[in-house]
């Protein structure tokens, strides 16, 4: 491949990714917790062929990484709503029983008697799910103690 088409290749290749990177970002600009991804330049890649020996080329990537800068606090008026400062995380119980940490605050207490967030993940406390039982007013204060 001569060496201008190697480079416009290239070229599109990390425009694409950029592009497929802003596109997931703005697609989730109101998803509750979504952290947003990074284009990275990550490593370059020896380039075969006819040319220069020392030819490269720079290889972008799409990393999601972990950014625990609050994101703007909205109001909801619901009591069981909570922003997390800072880099607190909450843990949850996923639907595999695996235990996974978010930022996602919009509470509520299940049928169960259990608190989930709205995605339907459990809350978990130190000894495992937290339960609230009937009746019981529930409130949260700003250390995380419900």
């Amino acid at each position: 491949m001569d060496r201008l088409a190697f480079t416009s290749l290239a070229a599109v290749n990390n425009q694409s990714e950029i592009r497929a990177q802003i596109t997931n970002n703005l697609a989730n600009v109101s998803t509750i917790g979504f952290k947003e991804s990074f284009a990275l330049a990550s490593k370059t890649v020896d380039v075969d062929g006819p040319g220069y020996d020392s030819r490269s080329s720079v290889r972008i990537e799409s990393q999601d990484i972990i950014n625990l800068t609050p994101g703007i606090a909205n109001r909801t008026g619901r009591a069981m709503d909570v922003a997390l400062n800072d880099a607190t995380v909450l843990g949850v119980q996923v639907d595999n029983g695996d235990i996974a940490f978010t930022r996602r605050g919009d509470l509520r207490i299940a049928p169960s008697g259990l608190i989930e967030n709205a995605a339907g993940h459990l809350i978990l406390g130190e000894g495992g799910p937290i339960n609230v039982p009937p009746g019981q007013l529930v409130s949260i204060s700003p250390d995380g103690t419900v």
